[in-house]
């Protein structure tokens, strides 16, 4: 994924879930870049909203919503 996904590129989380893979992409595209990270539930989203402040992490956009809109 590192090959794929430069330093300030950009990156989209169909499954947020609780914020693993988000996490990852964050720190892979760098304060540069931007994530977006989709889920259809709250609790979720507020479970990667913590694990990314605790980390430091602001270059990602949460929305509540599904994928495949």
């Amino acid at each position: 994924m590192r090959e794929a996904l430069p330093e300030g590129g950009n990156a989209l989380d169909g499954t947020a879930g609780n914020g693993h893979d988000t996490l990852f992409l964050a720190q892979t595209a760098g304060n540069r870049g931007k994530v977006w990270a989709f889920d259809i539930q709250p609790q979720a989203l507020n479970n990667t909203r913590c694990r990314l402040q605790e980390a430091g992490y602001s270059n990602v956009r949460l929305i509540l919503d599904g994928h495949e809109t």
